[in-house]
């Protein structure tokens, strides 16, 4: 691996830190994996599926350091979410309820402290690449809006989820909001998982569709309800960007993080595995 592409891996993942394995078995899977079979302990590598079990006509192998990493980053998500927190994995991000961050606007939005995580190979050695990160979420359903006082004819032209405010991802772009046949508020939205020979656009009560947790769209409602609270600036503080020892701090938040997973999610056990992971971050040479 070259230098630019470890450089690249540091500006998306932020500092890495060693994972140590011990033990463990690797069994290849026949192409038909049976419904029997504990999904928790397979993975998929290269077109063939590989479990830390052993099964009927499975083949005990030589695991190298790709199948070891759908391993550990499994089962990493899979501690991380027995321990409480909420994955994003679109994005691979993770966070704690109780990290919460009090601000006076969590009717309109929660941000959380949390962190996004890659389990990567970096000069043949398996690493944990993790860095603070604000997880923001939209708590207003568009019904909650208005009745707050945003006007209808201004809820329109942005993306949307539906449901509950935990769906991940958006669903669809918001196109209108009216009253409905039964005088209830709904709102006509284009949805973005096409379904063949369904119609394009749905018609969905106002509340449960809740707009795109986007930090200017959210600023928008804030200011429509005549508060010059600033997301922006929350965020910006939050994330190191006002500090004058910015790096010194976003580093030392990384450590807190390594330690308090350390303490909490590791070392990972499955299977004859131990996976620990080092407090110390790795050095990257150029």
């Amino acid at each position: 691996m070259t230098s630019i592409n470890i450089l690249d891996l540091y500006e998306r993942f932020g500092n890495f830190f060693e994972i140590d394995y011990q033990g463990g078995s690797i069994y290849l899977l026949g192409d038909d994996v049976e419904k029997t079979v504990d999904q928790d302990a397979v993975v998929r590598f290269m077109g063939k599926f590989y479990s830390y079990k052993p099964y009927k006509n499975s083949s005990k192998t030589q695991p190298n350091l790709g199948i070891l990493q759908r391993f550990i980053g499994k089962q990493f998500e899979k501690k991380l979410a027995a321990k409480g927190y909420k994955l994003r994995k679109w994005g691979y991000c993770a966070y704690r309820t109780e990290d919460e961050v009090n601000q006076p606007h969590q009717d309109i939005f929660s941000l959380f402290k949390g962190f996004v995580y890659r389990i990567l190979t970096l000069e043949e050695k398996l690493s944990l690449c993790i860095d603070p990160h604000l997880i923001l979420q939209a708590n207003c359903s568009i019904y909650d809006l208005m009745q707050k006082g945003i006007p209808a004819h201004e809820l329109n032209d942005f993306p949307v989820r539906y449901a509950t405010p935990e769906n991940i991802g958006i669903d669809g772009y918001l196109i209108d909001t009216f009253k409905g046949s039964q005088e209830e508020f709904v709102c006509k939205v284009k949805k973005y998982r096409k379904v063949e020979n369904e119609s394009q656009e749905e018609i969905i009560s106002a509340d449960r569709v809740y707009p795109e947790s986007r930090p200017e769209l959210l600023q928008k409602f804030i200011a429509g309800l005549g508060s010059s609270y600033s997301i922006i600036d929350l965020q910006r503080r939050l994330s190191f960007l006002d500090s004058a020892t910015a790096s010194r701090d976003r580093f030392l938040a990384t450590l807190d993080m390594i330690a308090r997973l350390s303490k909490e999610v590791f070392p990972l056990k499955f299977g004859d595995f131990v996976v620990n992971v080092k407090a110390q971050p790795i050095i990257i040479k150029l």
